[in-house]
């Protein structure tokens, strides 16, 4: 396992310069909060059956506070937090994994104005991310043809509150589903021949 932790104070805008000052104006007259901090833990645990398959999952967190520069202002995240989560699993010639991630906004915000909005900005994104895949290959003709099967599957769902797609955040969800095949053949020690295929569904 892998534990993460650090804290501090950030750069901070001085009313007295004329450039942070319009700064804090700008920013709604309150100035940035300077405390930062960030921590997070990851661990793995993997089982072995033989010397050809095993099993890995591994999962982490992490949360943090701090002001960020963004293109349409400056952030203050506060209790901001990722979390994710993976199963891996090898057997020969198989390999097969899945995995998620998921975020959780906290008590953030953009220091108001904005570029798009006259008012400080709430930020709203619990986002969540499911992800597959497995792939085999095998080889053939004496070691002379190696072929790779592959499927991928991917879902996201945005939940913004709607401060993402607005209107349409109930029909967001965006599923994508993917195959392919790849073959490689060793004609000479000097010719190969390399074909691939792959059809996608969105």
């Amino acid at each position: 396992s892998i534990r993460d932790y650090a804290e501090g104070e950030d750069w901070g805008l001085d009313p007295s310069d004329p450039i942070d000052l319009d700064l804090i104006t700008l920013e709604g007259g309150a100035g940035r909060d300077p405390d930062y901090w960030k921590y997070g833990a990851n661990a793995a645990v993997e089982y072995r059956f033989d010397n050809d398959a095993r099993i890995v999952a591994n999962g982490g967190y992490l949360s943090q506070k701090m002001a960020m520069l963004t293109g349409i202002g400056t952030a203050q995240t506060d209790n901001f937090s990722y979390t994710y989560g993976q199963l891996r699993m090898y057997a020969g010639n198989f390999f097969a994994q899945v995995y998620l991630n998921q975020n959780d906004s906290g008590n953030s915000f953009y220091y108001g104005p904005t570029s798009i909005t006259e008012q400080p900005l709430d930020i709203t994104d619990n986002t969540l991310l499911v992800n597959a895949q497995s792939q085999y290959s095998l080889t053939a003709l004496d070691g002379r043809e190696q072929i790779l099967f592959g499927a991928d599957y991917k879902l996201t769902l945005p939940k913004t509150a709607g401060t993402l797609h607005g209107r349409n955040e109930a029909i967001d969800r965006i599923e994508e589903i993917g195959t392919y095949i790849h073959s490689s053949t060793l004609l000479t020690e000097q010719v190969d021949i390399t074909a691939a295929l792959r059809a996608d569904i969105n």
